[in-house]
């Protein structure tokens, strides 16, 4: 869980950080462009249900890794801010963790041969 707060907070810094740290075009429009998709990935990682999807987030930090030299920023601050910013995302989205809650068996569960399991209800009325 640790890992996608981290991912999270680390989304959010891709995204202020042009204006922190006075990026220009294009370092400024990739890492605006970039950040957003990490922080959707990020947020949605965050559910057990939905925890598979932190390894997206490997491709946005193979694209901070990849756009200083593609895009050719030529400042150090936002190619070293891009460049940590990408091993960090590729680093949190390998982490694994342990499942907090059962889910229930996803779609295996509404096609298996076993009938659901029923909880005792209530009777209404006398």
């Amino acid at each position: 869980m640790r890992a996608r707060i981290a991912s999270v907070v680390l989304a959010l810094w891709l995204i202020v950080s042009p204006d922190v740290l006075g990026f220009g075009d294009p370092a400024r429009t990739a890492t605006r462009v970039i950040g957003p998709l990490a922080l959707l990935i990020a947020v949605l990682a965050v559910r057990d249900v939905t925890r598979p999807a932190r390894w997206a987030n490997i491709a946005s930090g193979v694209a901070l890794l990849f756009a200083p030299w593609l895009l050719r920023y030529g400042a150090w601050t936002p190619i070293l801010n891009s460049l940590i910013a990408g091993v960090l995302l590729i680093g949190f989205a390998q982490v694994h963790g342990k499942p907090r809650h059962a889910t229930g068996g996803g779609w295996f569960a509404l096609f298996s041969a076993r009938p659901p399991e029923r909880r005792h209800q209530a009777q209404l009325g006398p």
